[in-house]
Parts: C-alpha cells; structure tokens; sequence
C-alpha cells in the first residue's frame, strides 16, 4: 500500500512530499506541527526498512532480497510524480543498509542509488532535500538512559555516544557530494543539533 500520511494544512496548494523508510516516519509529527504553522500540505511516504535510494538488496528479517520494497519505491515514485509537488523531501537510514553485516549495499551503489533517486523525480526543476540520517545510537540503551536522567538529572553519561560511532562520515562525505552536483538538490544535515565535537547526546 502507498497510500502517503498525510499531515500538516490538508486544504492548503502547496504540497511537500517526503519519501524514506521509519526514518522518514520518524518526521511525521514534526512535519505535521510545522505544516500546521506555514500552511503546508505535506504527504509522507514510508514503508519500514525499505531504502528510498534506487538499490536492491537481502533484509534480514526476511533472508531474502527484499522485492516487496523495490515494488513499493516504484509505485511510491509514480504516485509522487503525479503529485506535482513543491518539494520533495527523501532520507534513509544508510548505514543501516550499508553497514549491515547481512548483505550490505556497496558504497558506489549507495552513491548510484541515490543519484537514481533524485533523477527519478519529475520535473527536473521540483525542489529536493536529502536529509541526512540522524545519529546511531546502537551503543545506548534509550531506556536505561532515560530511567538515569529521571533519577539523576540531565547529563548522564549513560546519554551519550562518541561521534565517530554515532555518525558515518564516510557516508555522510558521499551523500553530500552526489546530492550537491544534481541540480535544484540540496544536503540538510542536522548532526549540529544533536552532537557536538565531541559526542552525540540522547537529550537535550
């Protein structure tokens, strides 16, 4: 099913899609408050572990190539075109897909995938965003971090995780530089609100 969420000013003109994977769904509430204030009708569509980028590969879960994602992308694609929307938003938990151990997606198919992506949104001249992951906190246990910050106060330890495991520079340095040589594209990069130099910190 590619029926999209749809949240924010559902009677407005100006329609903003966002395509991804939970890490898209993980917006909606977001996109929706900020939807609300702006006048914006924006669509989400998100299938769970199924990459945006145009790149096929084994899920796990499944231990077998994912085809149901690869048909939902190209549905989603078609419904989005015919959309005609302002602009178009797309994100992916990549490393998730290039760092998994079970059948990781290369680096250079990561880069032509993504390429394929924004391609494939028509007309060339719809505005896009890829917005990078946000950071991996595989290291921290969410519960446990919080349970000490309601015990203790702000600013356990237990809250935090060193950047070099939390953010992939690697991949972050590929996406910028294939989403910043395609046109009316643009790399939106959060990782300044959540770390710092240093460390990446589950609360604020």
């Amino acid at each position: 099913d590619t029926t999209p969420c749809s949240v924010g000013d559902d009677t407005s003109n100006t329609k903003i899609v966002m395509i991804g994977d939970s890490h898209a769904r993980q917006w909606i509430d977001a996109l929706d408050l900020v939807g609300q204030r702006n006048g914006w009708k924006i669509l989400v569509y998100a299938k769970a572990a199924c990459a945006a980028p145009m790149v096929d590969y084994a899920y796990q879960r499944l231990r077998r190539q994912y085809t149901e994602c690869s048909v939902w992308r190209t549905a989603a694609l078609e419904d989005i075109r015919r959309q005609t929307p302002d602009l178009v938003i797309m994100t992916a938990s990549s490393a998730g897909y290039v760092r998994m151990t079970y059948d990781p997606v290369s680096l250079p198919d990561w880069e032509q995938g993504i390429e394929e992506l924004l391609d494939s949104i028509a007309p060339v001249n719809i505005p896009k965003i890829w917005l990078f992951d946000n950071p991996r906190i595989s290291e921290v246990s969410p519960l446990k971090c919080f349970h000490l910050a309601y015990l203790h106060g702000v600013g356990s330890h237990s809250c935090k995780v060193d950047v070099p495991s939390a953010i992939d520079s690697e991949l972050r340095t590929l996406e910028s530089e294939v989403v910043t040589r395609t046109p009316n594209a643009l790399f939106l990069d959060f990782t300044e609100h959540y770390c710092n130099s240093e460390y990446c910190d589950l609360l604020p």
